[in-house]
């Protein structure tokens, strides 16, 4: 689909440090059942023992898994427990390989978000280099990656603001196809989208497709191909592409396409859930699910409340099915992926809507599952995950339930292990209580302090948290009649999204809502170079993306008010996070900001 990809959408989440958050408590896998939650042994060798089982290929009942050093070492039904490990009895409960989503794009909070569902591995379908880099080291679910995809110039995929490699025509794919494979990528996608309507957007065509192909397996990466067409989707298959990573909607799919991908063992990750979303069918009642709401954070919460333009269509929303239908029947692997964050979907969350959309699409329980579990692993190389069995990871997901029953079960989490460690669910974030002061004021900026009034005050931030070279020092500075903060930098290249510039958090801890809605105009006083300033709110109703509104300064001071209702989107009741930056523009850079006040 589209990921909502722009500059400002990891700009705060990256200064604030949630790519960096540190590694969850491994003392209890703490889940919704707080009160008769497991009790977890302190290091990564244990039994466990659960009134069933799904390894990922077939079912167990019982099912006992015995994990040392973080690793599965024995699986079975009646097998002895070791009697040097401690034996944890889960009881009437199922036990699961930990979730993989075959589609996601992470920013922000999405991989913490994600491990607090039981997804333990993403793959992500394109995102820039450097901050792919930066995920990896990240604290939550474990991240392998296309990096940059394979694009026309002006095509889908850079519109959201980074810029991949150019691919003119068949000439550039070996380039293309190198410079990925240099930077770190685990596959390639490649991205054929015309359009659809009266939207039309350019687009590779044919032979640039069947030459990024060739490329692409020269330098031992596996293509796979976002289409949204049946014409194109023919070419992705006949150029050799492994796997389709959306279901194509404008027609049924047809015996020859079928054919070809049976015969050529390729495989599709359809992503019915963010294709619902499109439909305008999204349900309303998610977070009221107590399986759901106390879990969600507030960027899933954003995501999640977001809508495609467009009446309801349930036509679309049935012709995907019925294609997939036609793939299952047919033989073709069917991946879960979700497609998050696009509107209407969220990290972790999304891939159990998808579990039950591929049920309704006529996979059974344990093929849906097995489409969460052994087959990404399996079409993406993971030969450590995806199932249980010895050798490989103590990916762990235990549930409360029998989803052969009903597939909601696998909401209802009871603890998580990666690796062999439990991890403890984060709960949902909250508004922060603490009172705003009524006089507003951001800061004076006297030089002996930062100046903050409220909240955890300003910081300087750029884009080398996340992989870039942008620089930026802040200053306190002043005469008898003024006091400000002096930031000055340079933005660089190296970074998808360069910036550089100062932030505000207005809660007691990092992006924590704080309610403002009892002001209605952002006050600030600014000068310098160059002339354009960006000046971006953060709120949970927004999901990852700001709101955005740019001033033009000048070397003389100037006085600005920006209504809080010109932040489209976001909601002053709980706004998180406030940031003045240069950039994207590359150069040197350099102005001042006093006075910053609400009224």
């Amino acid at each position: 689909m589209k990921p909502m990809i722009t500059v400002a959408a990891i700009l705060v989440a990256l200064a604030l440090g949630w790519l960096l958050l540190p590694v969850p408590e491994v003392n209890s896998p703490a889940g919704a059942h707080a009160d008769d939650a497991v009790t977890a042994p302190p290091a990564s060798d244990f039994t466990l023992r659960a009134e069933r089982m799904f390894t990922g290929s077939k079912w167990l009942i019982p099912g006992l898994v015995e994990v040392r050093d973080g690793q599965i070492s024995r699986v079975g039904s009646d097998f002895e427990p070791a009697a040097d490990l401690p034996l944890l009895d889960l009881g009437d409960r199922t036990l699961l390989p930990g979730l993989i989503d075959a589609h996601v794009h992470a920013f922000g909070t999405a991989l913490v978000d994600a491990l607090n569902f039981g997804v333990t591995t993403v793959l992500d379908q394109a995102n820039d280099s450097a901050l792919i880099e930066t995920l990896r080291q990240a604290a939550g679910a474990q991240l392998f990656a296309s990096g940059p995809p394979a694009t026309a110039p002006g095509g889908h995929g850079t519109q959201y603001g980074y810029t991949p490699p150019p691919v003119t025509g068949p000439a550039d794919a070996a380039d293309f196809a190198r410079t990925i494979e240099e930077a770190g990528s685990d596959w390639m996608k490649i991205i054929i989208e015309r359009g659809m309507g009266n939207w039309r957007m350019p687009s590779l065509d044919r032979d640039t497709v069947a030459a990024l192909v060739t490329a692409a397996e020269q330098v031992g990466l596996k293509p796979v191909a976002h289409v949204s067409e049946l014409e194109t989707a023919h070419w992705a298959i006949a150029a050799g592409a492994h796997g389709l990573v959306h279901i194509f909607a404008d027609q049924p799919a047809d015996d020859a396409l079928l054919a070809l991908m049976v015969a050529d063992h390729r495989f599709i990750v359809p992503t019915l859930v963010v294709m619902e979303s499109v439909a305008g069918m999204v349900g309303t009642d998610i977070e009221n699910d107590d399986r759901i709401g106390p879990w969600l954070s507030a960027e899933q919460r954003g995501s999640l409340a977001q809508r495609w333009p467009g009446p309801r269509n349930p036509v679309l929303r049935q012709r995907v099915l019925e294609n997939v239908r036609a793939m299952h029947a047919a033989g073709i692997p069917i991946l879960a992926g979700s497609d998050a964050p696009n509107p209407g979907t969220a990290h972790g969350l999304s891939l159990h809507r998808e579990l039950a959309l591929l049920i309704e699409a006529g996979l059974s329980t344990s093929e849906a599952l097995a489409a969460a579990t052994a087959l990404p692993a399996r079409h993406f190389g993971l030969d450590d995950r995806g199932l249980l069995e010895p050798g490989r990871r103590a990916d762990l997901l235990v549930i409360d339930g029998d989803p052969r029953e009903d597939i909601s079960a696998t909401l209802d989490i009871h603890a998580i292990w990666q690796a062999g460690q439990p991890v403890a669910r984060v709960q949902a974030d909250t508004v922060d209580s603490a009172p705003v002061p009524a006089h507003g004021r951001l800061s004076d900026f006297r030089p002996e302090a930062a100046g903050a009034e409220f909240g955890l005050g300003w910081e300087p931030t750029d884009d080398q948290m996340a992989g870039g070279n942008s620089v930026v020092e802040m200053q306190s500075g002043g005469d008898e009649n003024l006091a400000w903060v002096r930031l000055r930098g340079e933005i660089r290249s190296g970074f998808g999204w360069p910036w550089a510039g100062a932030m505000f958090s207005p809660g007691s801890t990092p992006m924590t809502p704080v309610d403002l809605s009892g002001f209605s105009t952002l006050h600030f006083k600014a000068r310098g170079e160059p002339a354009e300033l960006r000046v971006m709110v953060f709120s949970p109703a927004l999901g990852a993306m700001p709101a955005t509104q740019t001033v033009s300064t000048r070397s003389e001071w100037q006085s600005f008010e920006l209504k809080l209702s010109g932040f489209a989107g976001a909601d002053p009741a709980a706004i998180s996070g406030l940031v003045f930056v240069a950039g994207p523009g590359l150069g040197e850079f350099a102005f001042d900001l006093a006075e910053v006040r609400l009224e």
